[in-house]
């Protein structure tokens, strides 16, 4: 936000060191980030006047034109239609940079030397028109004036972070930041005091407010006899300081009061609202379904029925606080208007602007909670300009309708709190001079202090603001650090921040990617993955129609990167960290989703997953068994629970294949795991126990079985380790295979056996007799048989 010291002076006597202001703002009240002084964007930029034109030797549509700026002459090409002998115009020198950023160098066209420039309006940031150069007036203009003294522009702009006032609607205007400059610099501010309307016509005007939640306060004025054509100088100039664009005279006033009070005001042309059943109505009330409206930067919006909107009798004329309508905007040839001065509810006013993408002055300031006071003000001094400048009539009484009257706020202050709170000592005189400053009032009682709320810092409820009010004035700077005498101990690190911290690297390790996604998604995901929608918490004020639900997975979200970014990557692989939702708790999540083109993928997927466990040195027992609020989505065949303790600990699948296209996806295989984190943690083993290299041979043993195809691998893992005793050390599977010879319900798998003694070395007759035990408990338990071709 820019604010003018020239508009600041009105209110309140400004320092001479402008840069020492800017130091004591931030300080105490907002960070300036910039100060402009603005004859310095137009260093090197002067009156010259015109003593030479000639055609271009080279060149049908340029000229070449001999420029006296005052401290010499100068050779200029140029190919502005307008260019004559004896013009003053504005020229810059060699080396200068123009407003839009443009460096001026000495240069060869077509074979004549140019040096400077002699400008249009867009290169020296007046407007965006480069359709002619500037031609001065001779009777203000004189050679070798400074163009910023041949437009006044004396002013010095503060640029301040918005970010820095965020919580103090009050700052959004010239009239906040004069108060706080007052109280800073303790001298006097000088409140405006504007004159109450009176009605002087005939013209009715009735303001309907159908949800005054939405709505606390709307005032309306009929104005006839407008003369709306350019605005006066000191208006335009103030605006141009503040970034804004003059436009005609009732655009240029309602802005400059917004800038000048910070109440936003719109201006409806008073023949395009519909009549009612006694002159005009104007309705507040929530769109109703299917409705549209154009606004007024040409686009047509499809209304939602939360949608804040201002109707007449007919339809909708304005997008409440956010943009008016093309439909009643005021144009050259608008002569009376109705006024608006309102205050609507922050929330709705953000969510509508969010919604449709649109920000404006108006949004910015209305979202931060506007006071209720301040409509009446703002109209006030609307209609004092547009009677003076403008020429303005009222024509009707001021409509004001009020359901939610401000209410003055007092606060119980204990008269040592502010001591106690800053760490420092402060007489009650030093705190009560510190908050009249302010616009606070304060009366004693008792042992404490009743602190009255000014009107425009509504929203003040604690004692601890009050406080900060307080320390504002003194100053932070003056508060010295002090060294607390109390035992230092280590914060203890949070458990799962701690494992999500080793996790991380591990799974990076493994060629994943980290994405971070949003804690909720749309009725499109819920549909696409079969997710069921009762399941889901549902956001009462969702920023987005796709954002409507807290996710019950993070699968979702990571399908949906997925199909983002298929197309730029042949394999990707994605995991998170993150919460999800149910009715009753949320639960710490690690979810990994890896593609690939063939089925294989699934086998990929668990080694990974196992890599993992195997690292954090997590125990466990498989079972194939699907289960969760998300196992719609996922292949019933082909799931793997981890357990510990009877415990989900993790889950290995592969997601349906009608999710995947549904997805976009029309190629490929998606296998995905989850990890309970909790869970993990409660299964984790965090002490390691050593075990010594193994000081007697190993006995390898390669043996393939026929099994059913329903038969699960992992049994038939189970019972090898069962009837091999602890002599069995390990057993990885290093072949499946389905086809001819074998029937449709039958499946090969091979396994590659480890035994080992820790004790001996073990015989191949001892080896054999396990082998032979092996074989006939899989006969037994599963139908197998070992593998003969």
């Amino acid at each position: 936000m820019k604010v003018s010291l020239d508009w600041l002076s009105d209110f309140v006597a400004i320092p001479k060191d402008s840069n020492n202001l800017a130091k004591e703002l931030t300080l105490k009240t907002c960070e300036v980030e910039d100060v402009i002084c603005e004859k310095d964007q137009f260093d090197g930029i002067l009156v010259g006047e015109v003593l030479e034109k000639n055609k271009h030797p080279n060149a049908d549509r340029l000229s070449v034109a001999t420029v006296n700026y005052g401290e010499g002459k100068e050779t200029v090409v140029c190919g502005a239609p307008n260019l004559k002998e004896g013009q003053l115009v504005v020229f810059a020198t060699s080396g200068t940079v123009l407003p839009n950023g443009l460096e001026l160098k000495e240069i060869d066209i077509r074979g004549v030397t140019s040096k400077g420039m002699i400008c249009a309006e867009d290169e020296v940031g007046l407007s965006e028109n480069h359709d002619e150069i500037i031609v001065l007036d001779p009777d203000k203009a004189t050679v070798g004036m400074a163009f910023a003294e041949y437009l006044e522009k004396d002013d010095v702009v503060f640029e301040i972070d918005n970010k820095s006032i965020t919580h103090r609607p009050d700052l959004f205007s010239h009239i906040g930041i004069a108060r706080e400059i007052a109280a800073i610099t303790d001298t006097e501010f000088n409140e405006p005091d504007y004159n109450n309307v009176t009605s002087k016509g005939d013209d009715a005007l009735k303001i309907v407010i159908e949800n005054p939640d939405e709505c606390s306060r709307y005032m309306g004025l009929v104005l006839s006899n407008v003369q709306n054509t350019k605005s006066p100088g000191f208006i335009q100039k103030r605006l141009s300081a503040c970034g804004m664009r003059p436009i005609n005279s009732i655009v240029d006033i309602a802005n400059y009061v917004m800038l000048e009070t910070g109440q936003p005001l719109h201006t409806f042309d008073y023949d395009t609202v519909a009549d009612g059943k006694k002159g005009k109505e104007v309705h507040v009330r929530y769109a109703k379904k299917g409705e549209t409206l154009e606004t007024i930067d040409g686009e047509t919006r499809e209304l939602k029925e939360r949608d804040l909107v201002i109707a007449d009798t007919q339809k909708p004329i304005a997008l409440a606080g956010v943009m008016g309508g093309a439909n009643t905007e005021v144009s050259e040839d608008t002569h009376k208007i109705i006024l608006e001065s309102a205050h609507f509810n922050g929330p709705t006013v953000r969510r509508t602007s969010w919604r449709l993408g649109l920000r404006s002055e108006s949004v910015t300031r209305f979202e931060k909670g506007l006071p209720r006071v301040l409509p009446e003000k703002g109209l006030k001094r609307a209609v004092e300009l547009l009677m003076e400048y403008a020429g303005a009539t009222i024509e009707s009484e001021v409509a004001d309708e009020y359901p939610n009257h401000y209410k003055e706020t007092t606060i119980s202050l204990d008269q040592t709190y502010p001591s106690q709170l800053l760490g420092i000592s402060l007489s009650d005189e030093m705190v009560k001079n510190s908050l009249s400053k302010l616009g606070f009032g304060t009366e004693k009682e008792g042992e404490n202090s009743v602190v009255t709320v000014p009107w425009f810092r509504e929203g003040m409820t604690l004692a601890e603001e009050v406080v900060e009010e307080v320390g504002r004035m003194y100053g932070p700077d003056k508060i010295q650090p002090v060294v607390f005498d109390i035992e230092s101990k280590p914060t203890t690190k949070d458990p799962l921040l701690a494992i999500s911290s080793e996790i991380k690297p591990l799974l990076a390790g493994l060629g994943l990617d980290e994405l971070s996604t949003y804690s909720f998604y749309g009725d499109k995901e819920i549909q696409n993955c079969h997710l069921n929608v009762k399941d889901h918490l549902k956001i009462a004020n969702p920023f987005s129609k796709d954002c409507q639900y807290m996710r019950i997975s993070l699968l979702p979200n990571l399908l949906s990167k997925l199909s983002l970014n298929l197309p730029y990557f042949e394999t990707p692989r994605y995991f998170e960290i993150g919460h999800v939702y149910s009715f009753d708790y949320e639960v710490h999540y690690v979810a990994g989703l890896i593609f690939g083109a063939k089925k294989s993928i699934f086998f990929e997927a668990k080694g990974m997953l196992e890599t993992v466990l195997s690292r954090l040195n997590v125990p466990y027992n498989t079972k194939k068994e699907l289960r969760g609020p998300d196992s719609g989505m996922l292949e019933d065949n082909q799931t793997l629970m981890y357990e510990y303790d009877g415990e989900p600990v993790a889950r290995l699948s592969v997601v349906k294949s009608d999710v995947v296209k549904r997805f976009k996806v029309k190629k490929g295989f998606v296998a995905t795991f989850t990890v309970h984190l909790e869970n993990l943690l409660d299964a984790r083993d965090e002490k390691s126990e050593y075990v010594a290299l193994p000081k007697y041979p190993d006995a390898k043993l390669d043996l393939a079985f026929v099994i059913k195809q329903d038969v699960p691998v992992q049994e038939v893992i189970n019972a090898i380790f069962e009837v091999s005793g602890a002599f069995l050390k390990n057993v990885s599977i290093f072949d499946i295979y389905r086809g001819k010879p074998l029937t449709e319900d039958e499946k090969s798998v091979a396994f590659h056996l480890t035994y080992r003694s820790n004790k001996r070395t073990l015989t191949d007759k001892e080896v054999e007799e396990v082998r032979k035990n092996t074989e006939k408990k899989l006969m037994v338990e599963f139908g197998a048989r070992l593998r003969d071709f």
